[in-house]
């Protein structure tokens, strides 16, 4: 974290965006990673400086073929390209101001930090057919709580 913050804070704007070069270049090295792939991107503009010649539904195709979730985060003025972020992201959030930030980056951060659980019932008895109840608690003491009803076959 120290680390990512103090990179950060020494980035110093120059008025270009090179966004479409930056999200190929994050999208090629997600590739190359096993597990789940996720981008955030963050921009107060629209792309005025990329090289690489790729638009940006072919790169939103590109980041979804490739399994990326990809979250948008755009920091409202008149240079922001808000449609564009839109087609190229999953989710898109938008601070309308400075001073919203903070609760963006909180958002985005909750949507990303959810987990998905998967479970498999297997009877440990012949089936007759009749429906068996099941709960499934996740957690301490505020667990998720799923309950239910299925048939086993």
């Amino acid at each position: 974290k120290a680390l990512a913050a103090s990179t950060i804070e020494g980035i110093k704007p120059r008025g270009e965006t090179a966004l479409f070069d930056a999200v190929k270049t994050a999208a090629e090295a997600l590739k190359q990673r096993e597990g789940e792939r996720r981008l955030v991107l963050f921009t107060d503009g629209c792309d005025n400086a990329s090289h690489g010649g790729v638009k940006p539904a072919e790169l939103a195709q590109q980041l979804r073929t490739a399994g990326i979730e990809t979250y948008a985060i755009g920091l409202h003025n008149a240079d922001l390209d808000a449609s564009t972020l839109r087609r190229l992201a999953d989710q898109y959030l938008e601070a309308a101001n400075p001073e919203q930030l903070r609760s963006v980056f909180a958002d985005a951060r909750a949507r990303l930090a959810r987990e998905v659980y998967r479970f498999v019932i297997t009877p440990d008895q012949p089936s007759d057919a009749a429906p068996r109840s099941f709960q499934v608690k996740v957690g301490g003491a505020n667990a998720v709580v799923a309950e239910g009803f299925a048939r086993v076959p």
